[in-house]
């Protein structure tokens, strides 16, 4: 069985034993650990190499954070937070730093290891409710501040699709368009709002008006 390697980074020291114990029978290994992004930095400029971390951020301003998740995203690492906190301006913080997970601590062991198995296969997962949290909040961060030009019907109507979190595959059944022809929309919807990646142009379709998406929230979501 292929073994996965696991940083963490979290101010609290059990909780961290807690999790080496639950990834111990799994196939993720946690072969290092910090209690800040400072300590963590450090460990990783001496060259410490994970396939994923496993980060609680207390402080999205926080001084290097920014340059710490380039420096694991130019890598190759996955980045997971994980927290406590469950309020929609810091899960769109975290969507607009590109994280590719925000798991709640409250979750089970075995949520935590699928989740984690989703993410190496190239999934963003997302608390429950997420969606729905972002519509009803009051602030929320936006992922982009200038509204875009020239957006067409089809790309509005993807758009709509993305903020129920629906696939490429289920897009394309629901418009009756081929999947590639999804593709192609996509990747310029991507670049006229000037996001990296579907979930930012979901939140970002939520925060400059475009229409109510048809259906409750179905994002890529663990309990």
């Amino acid at each position: 069985m292929d073994r996965f390697s696991v940083f963490l980074i979290d101010p609290d020291r059990l909780f961290r034993e807690g999790i080496k114990r639950i990834l111990g029978d799994s196939a993720y290994e946690a072969i290092g650990e910090a209690r800040s992004i400072a300590e963590a930095r450090e460990r990783f400029e001496q060259g410490t190499r994970v396939d994923l971390v496993a980060i609680d951020v207390a402080d999205w301003a926080a001084d290097g954070l920014e340059e710490f998740f380039g420096a694991l995203r130019e890598q190759g690492t996955k980045i997971v937070v994980l927290t406590s906190d469950r309020s929609p301006a810091a899960i769109s913080r975290a969507i607009g730093r590109s994280v590719d997970a925000y798991l709640l601590k409250d979750m089970s062991p075995d949520a935590l290891i699928r989740s984690l198995q989703l993410v190496l296969l190239g999934q963003q997962i997302l608390p429950t409710g997420f969606m729905a949290s972002l519509l009803q909040a009051e602030v929320v961060e936006p992922v982009s501040q200038e509204p875009s030009k020239g957006l067409s019907p089809r790309e509005v109507q993807i758009l709509r699709h993305l903020m129920n979190g629906y696939s490429n595959k289920t897009i394309a059944r629901a418009l009756e368009i081929s999947e590639a022809t999804v593709k192609v929309h996509l990747k310029a919807l991507l670049r006229k709002v000037r996001v990296s990646n579907r979930t930012q142009a979901a939140v970002w379709a939520m925060n400059n008006g475009i229409g109510d998406p048809a259906g409750s929230g179905r994002s890529v979501e663990i309990a």
